[in-house]
């Protein structure tokens, strides 16, 4: 390798090493932003075909047609207990009556409303009342749950009413109104995807 020697001033090559390094950081510089602030190539973050995952089912496309399942009298029965059964409620801490009134194998309406409790934690909710009157009563099968709420939205059962309504009703279609056109009609096993259960005992 050939090597040459070049005698520059001093000062020369002072200022000739500082532009060059102004120009180097420079150069770093805007890749750096870039890097940060330019956004992605969405081609680049587009998954490919076999990565996508397949499309979800919509919500409420296996739900029941309660109309066409159940007797209409039958299911505005049930509403209508539930409806009564909320002017029951006793709910001095959230303001929020509950009714809601189940539908057993043999045809029987049961309802409840939710009861309050000062500690919070021991409150009933509606459903889980409607259900508790229905055993007490030997009933074991629940295949419709209507949950009545005096708002402009209907209100879906909680979590913890969920499972209950899956232990005597894993199949059960749950119809929520409210005082508007606004309802909920879902199987509860849409609502409650893969629950544990009786069956997980066996």
């Amino acid at each position: 390798m050939l090597r040459f020697s070049i005698a520059v001033p001093g000062c020369l090559l002072t200022a000739a090493a500082m532009l060059c390094f102004m120009d180097f950081a420079g150069s770093l510089s805007q890749s750096a932003r870039a890097g940060v602030d330019s956004p992605a190539d969405p081609e680049q973050l587009r998954p490919m075909p076999d990565q996508m995952p397949d499309p979800a089912e919509p919500p409420g496309a296996t739900a029941p047609a309660v109309n066409q399942e159940m007797d209409q009298a039958l299911v505005r029965k049930a509403v209508e207990a539930a409806r009564v059964a909320s002017r029951n409620a006793w709910c001095p801490y959230s303001k929020f009556p509950v009714g809601a009134a189940v539908v057993t194998g043999d045809n029987e309406v049961y309802s409840g409303c939710n009861v309050e409790n000062a500690s919070y934690g021991l409150t009933i909710c509606a459903e889980r009342n409607a259900i508790g009157q229905a055993v007490a009563r030997g009933q074991r099968d629940v295949k419709l749950v209507v949950v009545y709420t005096p708002t402009e939205k209907a209100t879906a059962p909680c979590g913890a009413c969920r499972q209950v309504i899956n232990e005597f009703g894993p199949q059960a279609a749950v119809l929520c109104v409210c005082d508007s056109e606004s309802r909920i009609e879902e199987r509860l096993e849409a609502l409650l995807t893969q629950a544990f259960g009786p069956r997980n005992l066996e």
